[in-house]
Parts: C-alpha cells; sequence; structure tokens
C-alpha cells in the first residue's frame, strides 16, 4: 500500500511540474519600478528577478540605441537626449522571457 501512495504521489507532481499538459511553469520576469520618469543624465537603481525557474537572476540591456545604458547590477543612467526608452530584463536561465521597464527622459 505504501509504494502505491507513494507512486500516485510522484505522478501528481509530475503531473503539476508539466504545468497540466499547457507546456510547462510558465517564467515571469519582474521589474521595480515598472516606470519612471527622469532627467536627461540622471541615474535610476531597476531590481528585477525571476519566478518559475531555479536562478531567479535577470540581466539587463536598454531596448534603443542611444537610450542610455544599465549595469549589471540594474543601474541605468539615462541618456543626455529626452525620449522614451525601454530598460529590458531577461531571465538568466530561460532567455526567452523577458519584461520591460519604461523611462520617459525630460529635459
Amino acid at each position: 500500500m505504501k509504494k502505491i501512495a507513494v507512486l500516485v504521489v510522484a505522478l501528481v507532481c509530475a503531473w503539476l511540474v508539466s504545468g497540466c499538459g499547457g507546456g510547462g511553469i510558465k517564467v515571469l520576469v519582474v521589474i521595480d519600478p515598472p516606470a519612471w520618469s527622469m532627467s536627461v543624465n540622471d541615474t535610476k537603481q531597476f531590481t528585477g528577478y525571476t519566478t518559475g525557474v531555479f536562478d531567479t537572476t535577470v540581466s539587463w540591456s536598454v531596448q534603443e540605441a542611444g537610450g542610455g545604458t544599465i549595469t549589471s547590477g540594474g543601474l541605468y543612467h539615462a541618456p543626455a537626449t529626452a525620449g522614451t526608452y525601454h530598460v529590458v530584463a531577461r531571465s538568466n536561465e530561460d532567455t526567452s522571457a523577458t519584461q520591460k521597464a519604461t523611462v520617459v527622459v525630460t529635459n
């Protein structure tokens, strides 16, 4: 009886991990703040993490060329040109999972 119970638990766990046949566990990337307004040449610290994976860390980038720079630790430096830019966080474990924060840079 104990072997059957262990087998049932193992099958239920496998079913849950597989996402009920829906393609597996969904990886979610979170950025804080999700939007920000700042002055040209100013800096802002962004934080990010992922859920649904073991490695919860993210890599940072700026979507637009000339849209400022961001360090590996999430410190964004706005460009000298006003505009709307996007800071991107990408899961280090599942690189298909990303999230963007909108940054409005003003004079």
